[in-house]
């Protein structure tokens, strides 16, 4: 089972949740987008995307344009991106332009979620609730948790048009299981959650979503342990795909 038809499976087992798709009839507000599910007495609108295309030939192919420079670096065997760019001036900059492209996907989840949580206030009517969008990644290594938080915290704290800050989604709960930290207990996949710049207007919040994250993990029937960490650089994750 992927990981996310496990996620909406474990949803449709938490007592008060209500799957949005239930509570419309078909064809009803056709011009509005829709969230996935309501928690909490509707005091939740929860958001489910998947990470599902895999950027990483995007790399290449930005690469190819700069591989006939003459001060393009000439080696051997797999190297780490940012050891091949340190060696081109203009390496920042190419940098940035391939991070922008792998993490589209990222950003058209995250523009997309906004949408079809502010949308669902509308259609039900409902008094400020928690806007939370959920991020799953199951086996895509390019995007991993560092390059995932720093771009959707990016994208939380960016200035509209109007010069505001104001976003629909106030907390962000990232899963991977494309990546892990190993233990002596053996592999650790990170769930992570981000506070968008309303979190403060929500401080019941946290209580709600520890017990939903204790509950995924009996589901899942792995432990649950916690790290606080001041940068999510500083965490040793690596690919599941080296697991032994």
């Amino acid at each position: 089972m992927t990981l996310e038809n496990r996620f909406k499976q474990f949803m449709s087992s938490i007592h008060g949740v209500e799957s949005i798709d239930t509570l419309l009839s078909p064809g009803s507000f056709e011009h509005k987008q829709r969230a996935d599910y309501l928690l909490a007495n509707r005091k939740i609108v929860i958001e489910l995307k998947t990470l599902k295309v895999d950027p990483s030939p995007k790399i290449e192919t930005t690469l190819s344009q700069h591989r006939d420079r003459p001060d393009f670096p000439i080696f051997y065997g797999q190297l780490e991106l940012s050891k091949v760019l340190q060696y081109l001036p203009d390496g920042d900059q190419i940098n940035q332009r391939i991070y922008r492209n792998i993490s589209r996907s990222i950003e058209d989840a995250v523009r997309s979620a906004e949408t079809q949580i502010s949308d669902t206030e509308e259609i039900f009517n409902l008094s400020q609730p928690a806007g939370l969008l959920v991020l799953l990644n199951e086996n895509i290594d390019v995007l991993d948790p560092n390059a995932v938080v720093y771009r959707v915290s990016e994208l939380l704290t960016r200035q509209r048009t109007d010069g505001s800050v104001h976003t629909s989604i106030d907390f962000v709960w990232l899963l991977f299981e494309s990546h892990a930290i190993q233990t002596i207990d053996g592999p650790a996949r990170p769930s992570i959650l981000l506070k968008g710049p309303t979190a403060d207007n929500f401080d019941w919040f946290i209580s709600e979503f520890s017990q939903i994250q204790t509950s995924w993990s009996t589901f899942n029937n792995t432990p649950l342990k916690h790290a606080w960490v001041e940068r999510i650089a500083d965490m040793p994750f690596r690919s599941s795909k080296s697991d032994p």
